[in-house]
């Protein structure tokens, strides 16, 4: 996961109201998550956290979404004993960035809210926010970290969601948990990428007989876009 180097103005509005409903209420700490794997998380934390290091602050990025890996090097540092910082790799013009991915027998040590908490108050004090991309908030999702331990220590949790793919007992088996853990939420995104407005749908349609109809198909194509009606938001 890596943050996008440049955010397209057109997504500030969004990225401003996740900023107004989590960072400017005083959380520091800010997490996201989902009901299910691929809703899009990694990269609306990637853009949240861009965001917030090109108004100034100093950021860090953690990916908490990864699985525990045998393959993993027991593990030379743990959260709360003063050494995360030293795992912090940097680069210019982006937040600073954190990966967290441990062999199954340092789960216990990661997975401690108290250790957590101590790591992101004391051991990485110095940033101004911190961004954790987590894994999708259900038990078992056999990530390093489960997202609930995240969520319970962190000042916000926002929750994104796939536009016509997230089902509603995934909903609410996500925002159960969140709840018993005592998550903060602050919000839903809704990842409409794979839910282009309908007038997309009649241009991507008008396109297929652009081979034979060529004037026809770009002319449906442009009116399809120019029309408000046909293009506003889902």
């Amino acid at each position: 996961m890596s943050a996008p180097s440049r955010i397209d103005p057109r997504l500030h509005t969004m990225l401003e109201r996740l900023r107004n409903a989590s960072f400017t209420r005083g959380a520091r700490v800010i997490a996201f998550t989902a009901p299910h794997p691929d809703a899009g998380t990694s990269l609306v934390a990637a853009m949240f956290a861009q965001r917030l290091h090109e108004t100034g602050l100093k950021v860090l990025l953690v990916d908490a979404s990864l699985g525990l890996s045998p393959r993993a090097p027991f593990a030379q540092w743990a959260p709360g004993d003063g050494q995360a910082s030293q795992m912090v790799a940097s680069r210019a013009g982006a937040p600073d960035q954190l990966w967290i991915s441990v062999h199954p027998e340092d789960a216990g040590r990661f997975n401690d809210p108290a250790r957590l908490k101590t790591m992101m108050t004391e051991d990485l004090a110095d940033y101004d926010a911190i961004i954790v991309d987590c894994a999708p908030a259900e038990i078992g999702s056999g990530s390093a970290i489960e997202a609930m331990t995240i969520a319970a220590i962190a000042g916000a949790t926002l929750i994104v969601s796939k536009a016509n793919r997230t089902l509603r007992a995934e909903w609410e088996a996500a925002l159960r948990l969140l709840s018993e853990c005592g998550a903060q939420l602050a919000g839903i995104v809704v990842n409409d990428v794979d839910a282009p407005p309908f007038g997309a749908e009649i241009a991507r349609e008008a396109r297929r007989f652009e081979r034979f109809l060529p004037r026809v198909s770009r002319a449906i194509q442009n009116w399809a876009q120019r029309v408000a009606l046909f293009n506003a938001p889902v």
